[in-house]
C-alpha cells in the first residue's frame, strides 16, 4: 500500500470492554467477529476503577475552581456615620475599600481575590471595582502562515502539555512541537525539536519528572520516515532522543508508561520488504533507547494507531486490518509484557470500519474488565459514522453504537470518565445545514456507561477535528487542528469543555 494512502487514512479518519470470560482464547488465537451480529445492551458490569490505563496521563490535575478568599462585605474597612458621612460608608461591594474621610465616603477599588459566583471561572480578582474571573472553559487557536497541528494532550500541575508539529519555527521543515498552556488556555511557553527534515510528535507520556514523546522523523532529502522518541524535562528541555536510520517506512503513533516497569511501550507501524504494513511494538527506556521490538500482522495492512497499558505489564493496541488488500476493519490486539500476542480480534461487517483509540476498564480490585474503543464505521450506501464499542476482557463486543447520523463523522480519541461517569470522546462531525454546512467541526461527546449520549458539542470551527483528549473531574480538554484557507495549511486548536454540559465558554 502506498505511503500516501496510509497518511490519508491517518489524517482523514485519524475504540470498549466489560465482563471477562471464564476462559479466553489460547495465545495467538485469531478471532474474527461479525460486528453486525452484536446487539446493544445496557452496561451492568462493575464500574471502572479510577486511574485506568490510557484514561488520562497526567502529572497532577490543574486547578479548576475559583481561588482566593473573597472579601467579606461585612468586614471591609468602613467608617461609622458621622458629621461628614451621614450614613455608613459600606457599599456592600467586596471590590472596594470603604472609608469615611473629611470629604465624605470614599469607596476605592481594590485588587483583592474575590468570588464572581460563576462555576466557569477561576482565579477571580477585583479589577476597577468589579470581581472578574478567568474562564476555565475555553477555545484557543494557535495560528501562523505555516501548517501547525496538535495531536495529544495531558493535564499538568496548573495547566496542560500538548504536542504536535509546526513548520512556523524550529530547525526547518516540520519540527516536533510542545506547548505548555495554563488552565485558561493561554500559551505559557513552547518548544521545538528535530532537524531540518519532517519531524512529527504524536503521543506523550509522563515519566515522573518530565515527558516521553514519540512520532516519526524524515531526514531532509530522504523519502523514508523513521521512528522517533524524545525525552523532555518538566521545563521542555530536550534530554535525549532516539531516531535509528530506517530501512523502510516506520512510525510511532502511541506511547504509554508500562505498568510495574520503569520503561515505556510504543506502537505504530513498519513496512516490510514486501511493502506490507506491520504493527510495530517497542519497549523503550526513558531516554527513548529501544530495549526490544516486535512486529505483528498477517494481512497487507496492519498498523496500530493507539495503545493502552495493562496492569500485568502488557498492552492492548487498536488499529486496522485490510484482508487481501480489500476493505478495512477494526483490529484489537492484546500483548503480554514481552510483546507476544495473546489474542486478536477483527470486527468485520458488510462495509468498512476503522479503529482509532482504546481505553482500559478496571474493576475496584484493579482487574481488567474490558475495553472501550472509538473509531468509525461505514455501511454500504451510507456515510462514515462515529462508532463506539465496549468489549469484555477478551475483546468480545458487549455493545456498540453509532453516535452521529446527520453526516460523516469519526471518533479519534476516547477516555474513561471519572468514577462511573461513562466515556468522553473527541473527533469530528459534519453537519448538512447551518453556517458551517458541509464542513467538519471538532466535536466532543460524553456518553453514559451504555454508550448513550449525554451531550455533544461541536465547537463551531470550520474544517477542524479533535485528535487528543485529557479528562479531569470538571472538564475535558481536546487538541487538534483546523484546515486553513491555504491548501494543506492547518492551525493548531485546543478546547476545554465542561464535564457537565459540554459548554466551552461562560457565554454559552
Amino acid at each position: 500500500m502506498a505511503k500516501e494512502s496510509r497518511l490519508a487514512i491517518w489524517w482523514t479518519t485519524a475504540w470498549v470492554a466489560a465482563c471477562g470470560q471464564a476462559a479466553g482464547p489460547a495465545a495467538g488465537t485469531d478471532i474474527t467477529q461479525d460486528a453486525n451480529a452484536e446487539t446493544t445492551q445496557a452496561d451492568t458490569a462493575t464500574a471502572p476503577k479510577d486511574g485506568a490505563a490510557n484514561e488520562v496521563g497526567r502529572a497532577t490535575d490543574g486547578a479548576t475552581g475559583d481561588s482566593g478568599a473573597a472579601k467579606d462585605a461585612g468586614t471591609v474597612e468602613t467608617a461609622d456615620a458621622g458629621p461628614n458621612c451621614p450614613k455608613n460608608c459600606d457599599d456592600s461591594n467586596p471590590c472596594t475599600d470603604d472609608v469615611c474621610a473629611a470629604t465624605g465616603c470614599i469607596n476605592t477599588p481594590n485588587t483583592l481575590p474575590c468570588d464572581d459566583k460563576k462555576t466557569c471561572t477561576a482565579n477571580d480578582v477585583c479589577s476597577a471595582g468589579v470581581c472578574k474571573g478567568k474562564a476555565v472553559y475555553w477555545q484557543s487557536s494557535f495560528t501562523s502562515p505555516q501548517p501547525e497541528a496538535l495531536n495529544a494532550v495531558m493535564a499538568t500541575e496548573g495547566g496542560f502539555a500538548a504536542i504536535g508539529h509546526t513548520q512556523a519555527k524550529g530547525a526547518g521543515g516540520s519540527d516536533g512541537w510542545l506547548l505548555f498552556l495554563n488552565q485558561h488556555g493561554s500559551l505559557q511557553s513552547d518548544h521545538t525539536y528535530g532537524g531540518d527534515g519532517d519531524d512529527v510528535l504524536r503521543s506523550l507520556a509522563w515519566t515522573g519528572n518530565g515527558w516521553m514523546a514519540v512520532g516519526s522523523r524524515k531526514a531532509k532529502g530522504s523519502k523514508t520516515f523513521g521512528t522517533w522518541a524524545v525525552q523532555i524535562d518538566k521545563a521542555g528541555t530536550l534530554i535525549a532522543e532516539s531516531a535509528p536510520p530506517p530501512d523502510t517506512d516506520e512510525e510511532l503513533h502511541a506511547v504509554v508508561q508500562s505498568q510495574n516497569a520503569a520503561s515505556f511501550l510504543a506502537a505504530g507501524y513498519r513496512d516490510d520488504k514486501n511493502g506490507d504494513t506491520r504493527l510495530l511494538l517497542q519497549r523503550l527506556e526513558p531516554s527513548g533507547a529501544k530495549l526490544w521490538e516486535k512486529t505483528h500482522g498477517t494481512t497487507p495492512f496492519n498498523p496500530a494507531w493507539d495503545l493502552a497499558a495493562l496492569p500485568d505489564g502488557g498492552a492492548v493496541a487498536v488499529g486496522d486490518v485490510a484482508p487481501g488488500g480489500g476493505a478495512f476493519h477494526l483490529w484489537l490486539v492484546r500483548f503480554d509484557k514481552d510483546g507476544n500476542q495473546t489474542w486478536q480480534r477483527t470486527y468485520k461487517d458488510n462495509g468498512e470500519d476503522w479503529g482509532r483509540s482504546v481505553a482500559v476498564l478496571l474493576d475496584p480490585a484493579g482487574q481488567v474488565t474490558g475495553y472501550v474503543v472509538g473509531g468509525s464505521r461505514k455501511e454500504p450506501g451510507q456515510a462514515e459514522r462515529a462508532w463506539l464499542l465496549r468489549t469484555d476482557a477478551e475483546g468480545k463486543i458487549q455493545w456498540q453504537t453509532t453516535l452521529y447520523a446527520k453526516g460523516p463523522s469519526s471518533v479519534l480519541a476516547v477516555a474513561r470518565g471519572t468514577g462511573a461517569d461513562g466515556f468522553l470522546l473527541a473527533g469530528r462531525t459534519r453537519s448538512p445545514d447551518g453556517p458551517l454546512a458541509g464542513m467538519d467541526q471538532l466535536t466532543i461527546w460524553r456518553t453514559d456507561v451504555s454508550g448513550v449520549i449525554k451531550w455533544q458539542t461541536a465547537t463551531g470551527t470550520a474544517n477542524s477535528e479533535g485528535r487528543g483528549l485529557a479528562v479531569q473531574v470538571d472538564g475535558a480538554t481536546v487538541v487538534g487542528a483546523a484546515w486553513a484557507g491555504t491548501a494543506g495549511a492547518t492551525d493548531a486548536l485546543a478546547v476545554r469543555a465542561s464535564i457537565n454540559d459540554g459548554k466551552t465558554s461562560c457565554a454559552q
